[in-house]
């Protein structure tokens, strides 16, 4: 969460995570979600974010290969 995120920055912190995958011996790629909102809001304001994002990704099954 950031006041400021932007998809460009999940991106680049997505691919960086990628790249360093196989150096931990993981066959898995990582991804990344941007919910701009100020991360200082209480946690029960938080949860309500996360749930229900995490209820419209959790079918997402496909991805973007980066390389």
């Amino acid at each position: 969460m950031a006041p400021d995120g932007t998809t460009e920055e999940a991106f680049r912190l997505a691919r960086a995570m990628t790249l360093r995958m196989p150096r931990a011996a993981c066959r898995t790629v990582a991804a990344k979600s941007v919910i701009s909102v100020n991360p200082k809001i209480p946690l029960r304001d938080k949860d309500g974010l996360i749930r229900p994002f995490a209820k419209a990704i959790a079918d997402l099954t496909d991805y973007i290969e980066i390389g």
